[in-house]
């Protein structure tokens, strides 16, 4: 039960109270500094099976911050992304949101020939593919019903040239340019 202080007002104890250890700082920020090249800072723990493992790392050679374990974030716990936090990732027990505050939001799939797939619920308790991205083909490809609401149009070319368009009562094509030519 005894404590080691640190500082001309002892702002800094290290200590253990018989269950649990301490490190309690009560002034100024808490520093964890290594100061070898190209070494890390390891936090380990009990690994649930009498051991320990590594469950993040701080690595100086590759300047990176590793994660070996999951990390999770309770309900309402914002992960923000971006010096001015704008970007958030959270769920609140009921829904998940992704937020961006500033620029353009981009999805990228780098992989040459890779594709994006978008699913969700198929109504029997599993997933599936409702549409999807082929790099490889060059195509968006629907693998479920699209359903424009009414008066909503779809359009194409450039400047929309060619629209089809249902408003709830009567069916429309409109072509503002060229020939439209059917079959």
């Amino acid at each position: 039960d005894g404590k080691i202080k640190f500082g001309a007002s002892q702002d800094l104890e290290i200590f253990h109270d018989g269950s649990d250890n301490f490190y309690n700082g009560t002034t100024g920020d808490m520093y964890f500094i290594n100061k070898a090249d190209d070494k890390d800072i390891v936090f380990q723990s009990d690994d649930g099976s009498g051991g320990y493992t590594t469950y993040f790392h701080v690595d100086g050679g590759t300047v990176k911050s590793i994660f070996s374990k999951p990390v999770q974030f309770i309900d309402s716990t914002k992960l923000f992304i971006g010096s001015s936090n704008d970007l958030e990732i959270f769920h609140d027990s009921s829904n998940t949101y992704i937020e961006n505050y500033t620029g353009n939001f981009i999805f990228t799939q780098a992989l040459d020939d890779g594709d994006m797939i978008f699913k969700c619920d198929n109504g029997s308790g599993g997933a599936t593919e409702y549409f999807r991205l082929d790099g490889g083909e060059k195509q968006t490809i629907f693998s479920e019903e699209a359903v424009f609401a009414d008066s909503k149009r779809l359009m194409f070319g450039a400047g929309g040239d060619l629209q089809v368009q249902h408003d709830g009562s009567n069916s429309k094509i409109l072509n503002t340019t060229g020939d439209l030519k059917i079959g």
